[in-house]
């Protein structure tokens, strides 16, 4: 599955899924523009990848910083072919114990983010009267299957299988196809913070495959997407989840 001629915007891309997605596009054959609110992190990543990849910063929640990010990305490599959003934020925390700002934040960063990036660049896509166009979100296993303290996360994460669904629909006439991407618990440095031991041995009992996904495994699905293999594919929510959601009794 190649990329070669694409040109890729991957969000949140300077560590974690975002990271491998855009090292494993640009191997594939893809320009790549790294974006992240780290500047320095995302300067650092692309330099790490190499040749053919640029960087640049964005603040997903701000509708303004992400029409910027399009227009840079549009400047570095000629114009966007395939947009990866996978910036995001966690929160594990008791609905009662969890500040209503704190909740209100996790949705403007995970679910509008979402919205304002796919809407930016379709907008490119079909402003530039382009043959087609990819865009891929990162959901979550936690949208289908809700855990103890995840109120906010989980809810953002729904509404973004949901918004990919809707979209795949309103711009299929323009040839641009929309799909999800849902990760179990993956080992990045986020599921880390936010995974305490108690709470990452009990994922480890609960996923039948035993063990956290590498994020590498979240790019090989983005590959798929991306590329002209899945041309009939949209509308759809992959879970890579070692069979987390679909689990019944492991006893």
């Amino acid at each position: 599955m190649r990329l070669d001629g694409k040109r890729a915007l991957v969000t949140g891309a300077a560590g974690g899924i975002g990271g491998a997605i855009a090292r494993r596009m640009h191997q594939a054959g893809a320009r790549v523009t790294i974006a992240d609110i780290d500047a320095e992190r995302a300067v650092a990543m692309a330099k790490n990848i190499g040749e053919g990849s640029f960087s640049t910063t964005v603040d997903v929640s701000s509708l303004d910083s992400v029409t910027a990010m399009v227009g840079e990305a549009e400047r570095l490599m000629g114009g966007v072919d395939v947009l990866v959003h996978s910036a995001g934020v966690p929160m594990l925390r008791d609905v009662l114990e969890l500040d209503p700002a704190d909740w209100k934040r996790v949705i403007e960063i995970n679910l509008l983010g979402t919205y304002y990036c796919d809407l930016a660049v379709a907008r490119s896509i079909i402003a530039r009267k382009a043959t087609g166009g990819v865009l891929i979100n990162i959901g979550s296993a936690a949208a289908t299957r809700p855990s103890r303290g995840a109120s906010a996360y989980g809810a953002s994460k729904a509404g973004v299988i949901n918004l990919t669904k809707s979209l795949a629909i309103d711009l299929a006439k323009h040839g641009i196809r929309v799909n999800a991407i849902s990760p179990g618990p993956v080992d990045t440095n986020m599921a880390t913070t936010a995974h305490r031991s108690a709470v990452r041995e009990n994922f480890m009992r609960l996923i039948p495959m035993g063990r956290y996904a590498k994020p590498e495994e979240m790019a090989s699905a983005a590959i798929f997407l991306a590329s002209d293999e899945s041309s009939y594919v949209s509308g759809a929510n992959i879970m890579v989840d070692g069979g987390y959601v679909g689990a019944g009794n492991l006893a």
